[in-house]
């Protein structure tokens, strides 16, 4: 098994997804979140042979190592969001105690860019977010609609 990085996590993550998605399941909200959830399920088993669950904690995914339901160490933590605010699932991912805890955004809006959000977020919440110096973050910033799709329309037009 490959060491638990952000890296490496989004190596297999971006290949998940890139193999299980399309155009129309990105523009169809529920339809990606189905994606992205089971992507990172499978990442988690396959490449780390992790345990997973969803839900547990209020966590979209978790993935864990461990022997029975009291004996686990919780490896991975993951939320993806559908929506322009994320605030929500940063905070609390910064409450779960993990390896690693991966959050998938929108970019924010067209005026407001994810990484701008994300300063933001990390000075409200900065005392959560470093209060697990051992774990590591994973952001990984979707765009918003309108941009694939003019990106898109562009490539048809050629």
């Amino acid at each position: 098994m490959p060491p638990l990085t952000p890296e490496a996590f989004w190596s297999f993550y971006k290949k998940a997804v890139q193999e299980s998605g399309s155009w129309r399941a990105y523009q169809d909200n529920p339809s990606w979140t189905t994606i992205a959830k089971s992507a990172a399920e499978s990442v988690c088993r396959n490449q780390f042979g992790l345990q997973t669950g969803r839900e547990y904690f209020r966590v979209d995914v978790v993935g864990w190592t461990g022997r029975s339901d009291y004996d686990y160490d919780l490896r991975v933590a993951f939320e993806a969001e559908n929506t322009k605010d994320w605030e929500d699932e940063l905070c609390r991912l910064a409450h779960i105690v993990s390896d690693l805890r991966v959050l998938v955004a929108y970019q924010s809006h067209r005026s407001r860019r994810a990484e701008k959000a994300l300063d933001e977020y990390l000075i409200r919440h900065k005392d959560r977010v470093l209060r697990d110096r051992n774990c590591r973050w994973l952001f990984i910033f979707r765009p918003i609609l309108w941009e694939p799709k003019r990106l898109l329309g562009s490539l048809y037009r050629r």
